[in-house]
């Protein structure tokens, strides 16, 4: 059984494509029919796997962190330019 943190990336077709949070190069990928809860890209969640079942909990407060922090870095982005 593995627990970890990761962001939906992006869905391809059936699945759902997420980013480990400690190291973005590591992605895991989940069919749709597997994920009990909605979520869009973006979100924060913490995944407990055992083999082929997927326990995917909403992590709030992570995402709304991870959000403010892409949301300061594109308004620097904005303010170089200029």
């Amino acid at each position: 059984m593995k627990d970890n943190i990761y962001t939906l990336d992006r869905y391809e077709g059936n699945q759902a494509v997420f980013l480990k949070q400690s190291d973005e190069s590591e992605q895991l990928l989940i069919q749709r029919n597997k994920i009990q809860i909605q979520l869009k890209e973006g979100d924060v969640v913490q995944i407990v796997e055992d083999g082929d079942v997927y326990d995917i909990s909403y992590l709030d407060d992570k995402t709304k962190t991870q959000k403010e922090h892409v949301e300061n870095l594109l308004e620097q982005l904005r303010n170089r330019k200029n």
